[in-house]
């Protein structure tokens, strides 16, 4: 799901991303630390900064350079499954 990849992302766990075609959605990150996540704080936990509302497709990219994980865009039957927990996962297997 979302919110267990992009912590497993930022935490440095992710190998690469898999995103389903069309991938929507919000979500908040801090302009001062970068975090980022779907809490909708207005306030990042992690640093006190403020966090500013942007979409999925806005932030992928800029995350996967940042933690250096290819993205995979999926269609189809993969597309569907995929969207059927949220849109996006990750393989995982790197250690923090």
């Amino acid at each position: 799901g979302i919110d267990g990849t992009l912590l497993a992302l930022q935490e440095g766990r992710a190998r690469s991303l898999i995103v389903a075609r069309g991938l929507r959605g919000r979500v908040r990150q801090c302009a001062k630390c970068g975090w980022t996540d779907r809490a909708a704080d207005r306030v990042c936990a992690r640093c006190g900064g403020e966090r500013r509302v942007l979409t999925m497709r806005e932030v992928l990219p800029e995350l996967a350079r940042k933690y250096n994980a290819p993205v995979e865009v999926v269609a189809g039957k993969a597309e569907t499954q995929l969207k059927g927990v949220g849109g996006l996962a990750a393989w995982l297997g790197r250690t923090p």
